[in-house]
This record gives C-alpha cells, sequence and structure tokens, in this order.
C-alpha cells in the first residue's frame, strides 16, 4: 500500500464485503484496515468502529483460513483494536478472538503472526470476560505449551509471560490450571537469563498461584523459591523484579511454617536487606521488602 494516511476504515470494510472471492483484493483491504487500526489504535477517546466491521474481519478470517497472509492481517488488526479496552467485549462476540486463537495455533512457525495474537490476547487477558473466554477454549492450556518452547531474549516470550500474569490474577480458576501444569516451565524461565519484564512476570505467576497452604509447598517443593532468589541475584538494580520477587516471596511463606525456614536462610535474607537498600527512592519495592522481613522476623 502507498505511504498515505487513511481517513476512514470504512471503504475497506465494504472492499471485504464485496471482495469476499477475490483474494487480492481481500489481502489488500485487509492490508488498508491494519495500517488505519494500528495508526488509531491509541486515540484518547477511542475511536468507535461499526459492530459491522469486527462481523466482517471475522467471516473473512474464516473464510480464508488458512491463507497466511490474510490470517496475519487478521491477527494485527486485533491487536490494534484490542488495545482499547472497550472493543474487547465487541471483538469477543463477534469471533474475532476465536479467529486469532486458532491462527495461532494453525500457523505456530510464522513469528509475525505469533507475535500479534499473543498481543491481541494480552490486551484481551485484561478483561475478566476476556481471562474467561481464553481459559474456557483452552488459550491459557496453549500458553503454557507454547512457554518451553520460546527462546530467552524473545519478545514473543514476554507477551506469553505477561498474559500469563494477567490470567493467573485474580482467578483460582487459572491459578490451579498453572500449577497443575505450568509451573516448571515458568520457573526454568526465571532461572534462565531472561530480560528482567519477563522475570518480573513469572515471579508475580508463581505469587499468584501459591494460594494455599498445599500449592506453596508443592511449589516450594518444585524450586520455585530457588527460583524467585535467582532472580532477585540475577537483577539486584531493577526495582521491579525484586518487587515482584518479594512478593512471591511473602505468598510463599504466609501461614507456611515450612517456607518460612526455606526462607530465612542467610542467603535469602541478605538479599532481601540489600534490595531494601539499592531501592530506598522505590516506596512500592521498599514496603513488599519489609514486609516480608517483617513476616520472617
Amino acid at each position: 500500500l502507498p505511504q498515505v494516511v487513511f481517513l476512514s476504515y470504512k471503504p475497506f470494510t465494504m472492499l471485504l464485503d464485496a471482495a469476499q472471492d477475490d483474494v487480492c483484493v481481500v489481502r489488500w483491504a485487509l492490508g488498508g484496515l491494519w495500517r488505519f487500526a494500528d495508526a488509531h489504535k491509541k486515540d484518547k477517546p477511542p475511536l468507535v468502529y461499526h459492530e459491522r466491521m469486527f462481523s466482517t474481519l471475522a467471516s473473512t478470517a474464516q473464510r480464508y483460513a488458512h491463507d497466511q497472509q490474510v490470517q496475519r492481517s487478521v491477527c494485527a488488526i486485533c491487536a490494534a483494536l484490542a488495545y482499547a479496552g472497550p472493543r474487547v467485549a465487541t471483538l469477543l462476540d463477534t469471533g474475532c478472538v476465536q479467529c486469532v486463537m486458532d491462527a495461532q495455533q494453525r500457523f505456530e512457525s510464522v513469528d509475525g503472526l505469533q507475535m500479534d495474537a499473543m498481543e491481541t490476547l494480552y490486551y484481551v487477558s485484561f478483561s475478566n470476560d476476556g481471562k474467561q473466554y481464553i481459559t474456557s477454549h483452552r488459550g491459557l492450556h496453549t500458553l503454557l505449551e507454547l512457554l518451553p518452547t520460546l527462546s530467552g531474549d524473545s519478545a514473543l516470550l514476554d507477551h506469553v509471560c505477561s498474559t500469563l500474569w494477567n490470567l493467573a490474577t485474580n482467578s483460582a480458576a487459572n491459578q490451579k490450571i498453572i500449577l497443575e501444569h505450568g509451573v516448571p516451565a515458568v520457573a526454568d524461565c526465571l532461572l534462565r537469563s531472561t530480560p528482567p519484564h519477563v522475570q518480573q512476570a513469572c515471579c508475580a505467576i508463581l505469587g499468584n498461584t501459591s494460594h494455599s497452604t498445599d500449592s506453596k509447598l508443592r511449589l516450594a517443593r518444585m524450586g520455585c523459591i530457588a527460583a524467585v532468589v535467582a532472580s532477585m541475584e540475577r537483577y539486584p538494580s531493577n526495582p521491579d523484579v525484586q518487587r515482584a520477587a518479594a512478593n512471591a516471596l511473602l505468598n510463599f511463606v504466609l501461614d507456611c511454617d515450612a517456607n518460612m525456614a526455606r526462607c530465612s536462610e542467610p542467603r535469602v535474607l541478605n538479599l532481601l536487606l540489600q534490595s531494601l537498600a539499592a531501592h530506598a527512592d522505590k516506596a512500592n519495592t521498599q514496603l513488599c521488602t519489609i514486609r516480608v522481613l517483617a513476616t520472617l522476623a
């Protein structure tokens, strides 16, 4: 497409409706819609799209389910649309999210498509309805299966871990699924040289998963305390990692004497004290660290 600024998405929707049997026109129309949606995704207030556009997008994705270029465009458009929370409900209701999840599984080796699909699920996972939809359509299981296959410096790994973090927050059902099927892969991310935001997300996932005494003990037996401590050692100057790690440790030790003993070792206490000294200007990190130390005292 030429480098121009499109003033409306409607001509592209009309083209999709009119040219469903001409894949070249469909690809061109999706390319224009992709550029328009991406250019306007951060508009304040959010741009309002007619529901017919969402329905047309979903039907196009279904019609050309095996066309990689069409599916890549649909995933990218959905990622741009999902950026604004109010549009997530329409993406769910019209089947667009399902199309993205189908494309993600059908084209596992296409990096750009995977990135756009994961970005869509990340934004969708902020809403309770989105969480329920992703989980009920086996999206959580798919993410957990994908996690151990991703390289340590992958931007896709960042998206997957961030989405898992959202899914694990305030959802006992999702926490149970992660505990049963995903803990080793999450802990392994902490033991590898992964970027700070991945480490932060994985600490948060493990902390959220420790919702009962039994789960706390299981996490400890699977090496999660050691993994969180390793994350603190790897990124001592990063306040976000330190805060997430301290929160995870706090959840591990609350009402769990065995884990309190594990976290009272000199190595762990020294890391907590070092974090307290290094981040004196970060109130939230200070608060989390102090709460762990107070609990262990």
